[in-house]
């Protein structure tokens, strides 16, 4: 599945990089690499070339069960680049974007220009927005509310198939707690179960929880950095205000 041989012949699926049971740790840690990372813009260097190299001269997969990737996602979102011959943000585009008229989305900061809400890092100043490079498909869109909130109603449509297929159960972390396609599911005695997930570089926060059996969304972003001390407050909120709703 991979463009090119991973290191020693190991193999990951799809499904292992959707789901974040890979054995992939959460970042690549090229020999050297790391020495010259800018904490402030931390992937603007990490380029193809790099990953391609960790991928075949020196990762080494752990057990196969859930541990959040970030270059998993990278890989899964590069991989598919190369399987359709189109650049990532012509992928979203047509895939995604044009799909569910989301049209004030993209990868590109250009685009965007002054509507673009500054950053903030973890003392409260403005922060460089991330570069992220091969990273992309971990964390790359630029969005608005109201776009995601067309991306969420478009899950609550039975017609929408593709977007069903990604709600679906692949791995079970704990009771209670699973994970799908990209989507984690929660479920206790107390609320209906949700899909959920969150976003964070160093001056942003990102946070949205779906429930399609009533009907439910909730979509927070923020420029509270994912450094900030009260990160977990944008998703606690979050949280919230989706039990909120299903009361």
């Amino acid at each position: 599945m991979y463009v090119g041989k991973l290191h020693k012949n190991q193999k990951i699926t799809f499904k292992e990089l959707a789901n974040h049971t890979s054995g992939l740790p959460r970042l690549a840690q090229n020999r050297g690499f790391g020495l010259f990372i800018d904490s402030d813009n931390p992937y603007k260097d990490y380029e193809e070339d790099k990953l391609r190299e960790y991928l075949a001269d020196e990762v080494e997969l752990g057990e196969k069960k859930y541990r959040y990737s970030n270059v998993g996602a990278a890989l899964l979102g590069y991989t598919l680049t190369k399987i359709e011959n189109k650049n990532y943000q012509d992928l979203l585009r047509d895939m995604i974007f044009a799909k569910y008229q989301m049209k004030s989305s993209t990868t590109i900061r250009t685009e965007v220009g002054d509507k673009l809400v500054p950053g903030l890092d973890k003392e409260g100043k403005v922060t460089p927005n991330w570069d992220m490079a091969i990273h992309v498909g971990a964390g790359g869109i630029l969005s608005t509310s109201k776009d995601l909130s067309k991306f969420a109603i478009a899950h609550m449509d039975t017609l929408n198939v593709e977007l069903e297929l990604t709600r679906k159960k692949t791995y079970k972390i704990r009771e209670g707690r699973n994970v799908a396609l990209g989507w984690h599911s929660f479920k206790d005695e107390n609320i209906p179960e949700f899909h959920a997930h969150n976003g964070g570089t160093g001056g942003y926060t990102s946070s949205i929880r779906i429930d399609t059996k009533n009907k439910n969304a909730v979509i927070v972003l923020s420029n509270v950095s994912s450094y900030h001390e009260s990160y977990t407050a944008i998703i606690e909120l979050c949280n919230e205000l989706l039990v909120t709703l299903q009361n």
